[in-house]
Protein backbone atom coordinates (compact mmCIF):
# COMPACT_ATOMS: atom_id res chain seq x y z
CA UNK A 1 0.00 0.00 0.00
CA UNK A 2 1.20 3.33 -1.27
CA UNK A 3 1.00 6.42 1.45
CA UNK A 4 1.65 9.83 0.84
CA UNK A 5 5.28 11.38 1.04
CA UNK A 6 6.40 14.85 1.78
CA UNK A 7 8.36 14.17 -2.04
CA UNK A 8 5.12 13.76 -3.64
CA UNK A 9 3.58 16.53 -1.77
CA UNK A 10 6.43 19.09 -2.83
CA UNK A 11 5.90 18.55 -6.58
CA UNK A 12 2.53 18.84 -7.01
CA UNK A 13 1.84 21.49 -9.48
CA UNK A 14 -1.12 24.14 -7.12
CA UNK A 15 -3.95 24.75 -9.78
CA UNK A 16 -5.75 27.07 -7.50
CA UNK A 17 -7.77 30.01 -8.47
CA UNK A 18 -8.31 33.36 -6.90
CA UNK A 19 -11.67 34.61 -4.95
CA UNK A 20 -13.88 32.19 -6.39
CA UNK A 21 -16.55 30.31 -4.75
CA UNK A 22 -18.04 26.59 -6.19
CA UNK A 23 -16.65 23.17 -5.88
CA UNK A 24 -14.30 23.05 -8.58
CA UNK A 25 -12.88 26.13 -6.52
CA UNK A 26 -10.62 27.49 -4.15
CA UNK A 27 -10.76 30.75 -2.27
CA UNK A 28 -7.50 32.91 -0.32
CA UNK A 29 -4.90 34.92 -1.74
CA UNK A 30 -4.32 32.53 -4.33
CA UNK A 31 -2.99 33.18 -7.85
CA UNK A 32 -2.63 29.98 -9.75
CA UNK A 33 -4.78 28.65 -12.88
CA UNK A 34 -7.30 26.33 -11.95
CA UNK A 35 -7.86 24.14 -14.73
CA UNK A 36 -11.43 23.02 -16.02
CA UNK A 37 -12.49 19.49 -15.70
CA UNK A 38 -13.31 17.57 -19.56
CA UNK A 39 -16.77 15.64 -19.54
CA UNK A 40 -15.72 12.29 -17.90
CA UNK A 41 -14.63 14.43 -14.96
CA UNK A 42 -17.62 16.25 -14.45
CA UNK A 43 -19.72 12.90 -14.67
CA UNK A 44 -17.28 11.17 -12.35
CA UNK A 45 -17.57 14.16 -9.39
CA UNK A 46 -21.27 14.24 -10.52
CA UNK A 47 -21.27 10.91 -9.96
CA UNK A 48 -19.61 10.96 -6.38
CA UNK A 49 -22.02 13.99 -5.42
CA UNK A 50 -25.06 12.03 -5.51
CA UNK A 51 -24.02 9.41 -4.14
CA UNK A 52 -21.49 10.21 -1.46
CA UNK A 53 -24.07 9.91 1.63
CA UNK A 54 -25.54 7.34 -0.08
CA UNK A 55 -22.95 4.55 -1.17
CA UNK A 56 -23.74 1.74 1.44
CA UNK A 57 -25.00 -1.38 0.93
CA UNK A 58 -26.88 -3.46 3.26
CA UNK A 59 -24.99 -6.43 2.05
CA UNK A 60 -21.85 -4.81 3.88
CA UNK A 61 -21.22 -4.41 7.57
CA UNK A 62 -19.16 -1.35 8.71
CA UNK A 63 -15.21 -0.86 7.26
CA UNK A 64 -12.28 -1.06 10.09
CA UNK A 65 -10.41 1.21 7.14
CA UNK A 66 -8.56 4.19 9.02
CA UNK A 67 -8.53 2.45 12.12
CA UNK A 68 -5.97 2.48 14.35
CA UNK A 69 -4.33 -1.36 14.67
CA UNK A 70 -1.25 -3.34 15.34
CA UNK A 71 -2.11 -6.46 13.40
CA UNK A 72 -3.75 -7.03 10.09
CA UNK A 73 -6.10 -9.08 11.45
CA UNK A 74 -7.78 -6.03 13.49
CA UNK A 75 -8.50 -5.03 9.61
CA UNK A 76 -10.71 -7.74 7.97
CA UNK A 77 -11.45 -8.23 4.82
CA UNK A 78 -8.81 -7.37 2.01
CA UNK A 79 -7.43 -4.95 4.25
CA UNK A 80 -4.10 -5.17 6.10
CA UNK A 81 -2.53 -2.64 8.82
CA UNK A 82 0.23 -0.38 7.99
CA UNK A 83 2.35 -0.20 10.99
CA UNK A 84 4.45 2.03 9.76
CA UNK A 85 2.40 5.24 10.38
CA UNK A 86 2.15 6.15 13.55
CA UNK A 87 -0.78 3.80 15.59
CA UNK A 88 -1.21 1.33 12.61
CA UNK A 89 -3.64 2.50 10.01
CA UNK A 90 -6.33 -0.21 8.24
CA UNK A 91 -6.10 0.02 4.43
CA UNK A 92 -5.72 -1.35 1.18
CA UNK A 93 -4.71 -0.10 -2.50
CA UNK A 94 -8.27 0.38 -4.34
CA UNK A 95 -9.15 1.11 -7.30
CA UNK A 96 -11.14 5.27 -7.40
CA UNK A 97 -14.69 4.31 -8.73
CA UNK A 98 -17.55 7.31 -9.31
CA UNK A 99 -20.18 4.49 -7.67
CA UNK A 100 -19.07 5.22 -3.68
CA UNK A 101 -20.95 1.51 -2.89
CA UNK A 102 -18.18 0.20 -5.30
CA UNK A 103 -15.65 1.70 -3.49
CA UNK A 104 -17.04 0.28 -0.04
CA UNK A 105 -17.17 -2.91 -1.36
CA UNK A 106 -13.04 -2.61 -2.31
CA UNK A 107 -12.70 -1.41 1.07
CA UNK A 108 -13.83 -3.12 3.76
CA UNK A 109 -17.42 -2.64 4.19
CA UNK A 110 -20.19 0.44 4.60
CA UNK A 111 -18.42 3.95 5.30
CA UNK A 112 -15.06 2.81 3.17
CA UNK A 113 -13.91 4.94 0.31
CA UNK A 114 -10.87 4.77 -2.13
CA UNK A 115 -9.20 8.38 -1.54
CA UNK A 116 -6.81 9.52 -4.26
CA UNK A 117 -3.72 11.85 -3.99
CA UNK A 118 -2.50 13.70 -7.37
CA UNK A 119 -3.51 12.48 -10.42
CA UNK A 120 -1.80 9.99 -13.49
CA UNK A 121 1.25 7.83 -13.09
CA UNK A 122 2.62 10.00 -10.26
CA UNK A 123 -1.08 9.39 -8.36
CA UNK A 124 -2.45 6.60 -5.94
CA UNK A 125 -5.28 5.68 -4.39
CA UNK A 126 -6.33 4.15 -0.82
CA UNK A 127 -8.70 2.41 1.10
CA UNK A 128 -9.75 4.67 4.32
CA UNK A 129 -12.93 5.62 6.25
CA UNK A 130 -15.58 8.03 4.94
CA UNK A 131 -16.27 11.92 6.56
CA UNK A 132 -17.75 15.26 6.27
CA UNK A 133 -15.31 18.11 6.60
CA UNK A 134 -17.54 20.34 8.74
CA UNK A 135 -18.15 17.92 11.18
CA UNK A 136 -17.66 18.50 15.13
CA UNK A 137 -14.81 16.64 16.64
CA UNK A 138 -16.24 13.59 18.35
CA UNK A 139 -19.01 12.79 15.85
CA UNK A 140 -19.03 9.75 13.39
CA UNK A 141 -18.63 11.66 10.34
CA UNK A 142 -15.34 13.21 11.99
CA UNK A 143 -12.01 11.59 12.03
CA UNK A 144 -10.10 10.50 14.76
CA UNK A 145 -7.05 12.42 16.12
CA UNK A 146 -4.07 12.63 13.78
CA UNK A 147 -5.82 12.97 11.14
CA UNK A 148 -7.83 14.85 8.46
CA UNK A 149 -10.87 14.95 6.50
CA UNK A 150 -9.70 15.51 2.83
CA UNK A 151 -9.98 14.68 -0.64
CA UNK A 152 -6.37 15.95 -1.41
CA UNK A 153 -8.00 18.99 -3.58
CA UNK A 154 -4.84 20.53 -4.25
CA UNK A 155 -3.26 17.61 -5.74
CA UNK A 156 -6.13 17.43 -8.47
CA UNK A 157 -5.36 19.06 -12.25
CA UNK A 158 -9.21 20.47 -11.25
CA UNK A 159 -8.52 21.69 -8.25
CA UNK A 160 -11.79 19.46 -6.61
CA UNK A 161 -11.22 16.96 -3.82
CA UNK A 162 -11.82 13.37 -4.25
CA UNK A 163 -15.02 12.04 -1.86
CA UNK A 164 -13.04 12.81 1.17
CA UNK A 165 -11.69 10.37 3.54
CA UNK A 166 -9.64 10.36 7.04
CA UNK A 167 -5.80 10.50 6.12
CA UNK A 168 -2.74 10.66 9.05
CA UNK A 169 -2.02 14.27 9.37
CA UNK A 170 -0.38 15.20 12.61
CA UNK A 171 -1.09 18.40 14.82
CA UNK A 172 1.05 17.85 17.65
CA UNK A 173 3.98 15.52 18.67
CA UNK A 174 1.14 13.18 20.71
CA UNK A 175 -0.24 12.52 17.37
CA UNK A 176 2.87 10.52 16.34
CA UNK A 177 3.52 7.85 18.51
CA UNK A 178 7.00 8.77 20.23
CA UNK A 179 8.29 10.67 17.09
CA UNK A 180 8.23 14.17 15.92
CA UNK A 181 5.20 15.70 14.13
CA UNK A 182 6.44 18.00 11.38
CA UNK A 183 3.47 20.98 11.70
CA UNK A 184 4.15 22.29 8.26
CA UNK A 185 3.49 18.84 7.11
CA UNK A 186 1.57 17.40 9.13
CA UNK A 187 3.86 13.71 8.24
CA UNK A 188 5.62 12.07 11.71
CA UNK A 189 9.82 12.12 11.38
CA UNK A 190 11.52 15.28 11.79
CA UNK A 191 10.54 18.72 12.71
CA UNK A 192 10.26 21.48 10.30
CA UNK A 193 13.30 24.09 10.68
CA UNK A 194 12.09 27.55 11.52
CA UNK A 195 15.93 28.80 9.93
CA UNK A 196 14.78 28.30 6.83
CA UNK A 197 12.10 30.05 4.31
CA UNK A 198 9.08 31.27 5.25
CA UNK A 199 5.64 30.44 3.58
CA UNK A 200 4.90 32.85 0.88
CA UNK A 201 8.84 33.05 -0.18
CA UNK A 202 10.29 32.11 -3.49
CA UNK A 203 11.81 28.58 -3.66
CA UNK A 204 13.85 26.35 -6.37
CA UNK A 205 11.44 22.81 -6.61
CA UNK A 206 14.17 21.71 -7.75
CA UNK A 207 16.73 22.14 -5.06
CA UNK A 208 16.41 18.94 -2.68
CA UNK A 209 18.96 16.60 -1.22
CA UNK A 210 19.52 13.51 -1.99
CA UNK A 211 16.27 11.50 -1.08
CA UNK A 212 14.45 14.09 -2.59
CA UNK A 213 13.27 16.24 0.67
CA UNK A 214 12.91 19.98 0.42
CA UNK A 215 16.17 21.80 1.78
CA UNK A 216 14.92 25.34 1.20
CA UNK A 217 11.61 25.89 3.01
CA UNK A 218 10.08 25.84 6.32
CA UNK A 219 7.16 23.66 4.58
CA UNK A 220 7.48 22.41 1.34
CA UNK A 221 8.75 24.24 -2.06
CA UNK A 222 5.44 24.15 -4.41
CA UNK A 223 5.64 25.02 -8.39
CA UNK A 224 3.10 26.98 -8.57
CA UNK A 225 3.88 27.94 -12.61
CA UNK A 226 4.86 26.12 -15.55
CA UNK A 227 8.70 26.73 -14.53
CA UNK A 228 10.70 23.85 -13.02
CA UNK A 229 12.09 26.46 -10.87
CA UNK A 230 9.24 28.26 -10.20
CA UNK A 231 8.40 27.46 -6.44
CA UNK A 232 6.81 29.31 -3.60
CA UNK A 233 7.44 28.01 0.12
CA UNK A 234 3.85 26.73 1.49
CA UNK A 235 2.60 24.71 4.71
CA UNK A 236 -0.34 22.49 4.87
CA UNK A 237 -2.78 23.05 7.83
CA UNK A 238 -5.77 20.99 9.34
CA UNK A 239 -8.75 23.57 9.03
CA UNK A 240 -10.31 21.34 12.04
CA UNK A 241 -8.10 22.01 14.24
CA UNK A 242 -6.45 25.45 13.16
CA UNK A 243 -7.68 28.57 10.72
CA UNK A 244 -4.13 30.26 11.33
CA UNK A 245 -1.59 29.91 8.93
CA UNK A 246 1.97 29.58 10.96
CA UNK A 247 3.93 32.67 9.26
CA UNK A 248 2.51 36.33 9.09
CA UNK A 249 -1.20 34.94 9.52
CA UNK A 250 -2.14 38.78 8.58
CA UNK A 251 -0.62 38.49 5.10
CA UNK A 252 -1.43 34.79 4.50
CA UNK A 253 -4.76 33.26 4.62
CA UNK A 254 -4.95 29.60 4.03
CA UNK A 255 -6.25 28.46 0.39
CA UNK A 256 -9.49 26.71 0.94
CA UNK A 257 -11.69 24.21 -0.98
CA UNK A 258 -15.33 24.89 -1.02
CA UNK A 259 -18.12 23.25 -2.28
CA UNK A 260 -21.32 24.87 -4.36
CA UNK A 261 -22.87 26.60 -1.25
CA UNK A 262 -20.21 27.78 0.26
CA UNK A 263 -19.51 25.05 2.71
CA UNK A 264 -15.85 23.90 3.30
CA UNK A 265 -15.39 20.63 0.90
CA UNK A 266 -12.06 20.26 2.47
CA UNK A 267 -9.89 20.34 5.94
CA UNK A 268 -6.55 21.02 4.11
CA UNK A 269 -5.67 24.63 3.96
CA UNK A 270 -2.75 25.11 1.80
CA UNK A 271 -0.82 28.54 2.96
CA UNK A 272 0.85 29.68 0.33
CA UNK A 273 0.35 33.28 -1.23
CA UNK A 274 0.85 36.26 0.72
CA UNK A 275 -1.23 39.54 0.35
CA UNK A 276 0.55 42.47 -0.90
CA UNK A 277 -0.29 46.00 -2.50
CA UNK A 278 2.58 46.71 -4.07
CA UNK A 279 5.81 44.99 -5.59
CA UNK A 280 7.82 46.40 -2.54
CA UNK A 281 5.60 43.70 -0.14
CA UNK A 282 7.01 40.93 -2.38
CA UNK A 283 10.31 39.04 -2.34
CA UNK A 284 12.35 39.40 -5.89
CA UNK A 285 11.57 37.86 -8.59
CA UNK A 286 7.55 37.74 -6.85
CA UNK A 287 5.27 40.66 -8.35
CA UNK A 288 2.19 42.02 -6.62
CA UNK A 289 -0.30 40.28 -9.10
CA UNK A 290 -3.84 42.38 -8.55
CA UNK A 291 -6.54 40.15 -7.39
CA UNK A 292 -8.93 41.78 -8.95
CA UNK A 293 -10.93 42.52 -5.52
CA UNK A 294 -8.88 45.71 -5.31
CA UNK A 295 -5.76 43.54 -3.31
CA UNK A 296 -2.57 41.70 -4.32
CA UNK A 297 -1.13 38.50 -3.72
CA UNK A 298 2.84 37.76 -4.42
CA UNK A 299 3.28 35.42 -7.37
CA UNK A 300 6.02 35.27 -10.44
CA UNK A 301 4.76 37.33 -13.33
CA UNK A 302 2.00 35.67 -15.84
Amino acid sequence: MQTRSPILTAVVLLTMACGSSGSSNATGDAGATNTSADAADAGRDAGRDAGRDAGVSGDLGPTNAGNACTRDDQCGGDLTCDTELPGGFCSADCNDDPTPSREASQCGGNNGTCLSFGDGEDGFAFCTRTCTPTARAGTPSACRGGQVCTGWWYTHETGEPDATGCDQFCSTDADCAGMVCNTRTGLCGSAAVSARIADGEPCDPSRVDAEGNNVQCRGECYQVGDGATQGLCGSLINLAVTTQCPDTPTAIAPEVALDDGGERADNIGVCLYKSCTARTDCTAPLQCIPDGAGGGYCDYAP
